[in-house]
């Protein structure tokens, strides 16, 4: 997260903590995210597809934060984003029925890294499924 921090974000003139990025771009992407729809019906293949359920303790700092901003961010993940999340995660399921899901508990963006574990195992896992499956087919 010190990582990432430091290419998202800057220190302004009056000491304010800002994001470098302007707003500009920031709308670029944003429209661009707004507009993408995607053509799932024409997936055919086996889809493996992995998805971070944080607990919010990732987004915490002992350093930086009060109690109370603590529970803010850890009330707003539970009752916010992980709500969200599920609701992302039925939709793909229903627009790509054949693809197996797989839940990261306690999981960030960098699952692949923090979770490697399970990634690696559930990666193997599908590719021998999708390979037994395609040659019993």
């Amino acid at each position: 997260m010190d990582e990432q921090t430091k290419h998202s974000v800057k220190t302004n003139a009056v000491g304010k903590v800002v994001p470098k990025m302007t707003d500009a771009i920031s709308k670029e992407i944003n429209d661009t995210f707004a507009s993408y729809a995607p053509e799932y019906s024409s997936i055919q293949v086996p889809v493996l597809s992995f998805f971070a359920m944080p607990d919010g303790l990732d987004f915490l700092s002992p350093d930086y934060m009060t109690e109370e901003q603590k529970a803010q961010v850890i009330d707003f993940v539970q009752t916010v984003l992980l709500p969200d999340r599920k609701k992302y995660i039925e939709k793909f399921q229903q627009k790509i029925p054949q693809a197996k899901i797989v839940e990261i508990p306690n999981g960030h963006h960098y699952c692949f890294i923090k979770q490697k574990e399970i990634v690696i195992d559930e990666t193997r896992k599908f590719l021998i499924e999708s390979y037994l499956t395609v040659a019993q087919a």
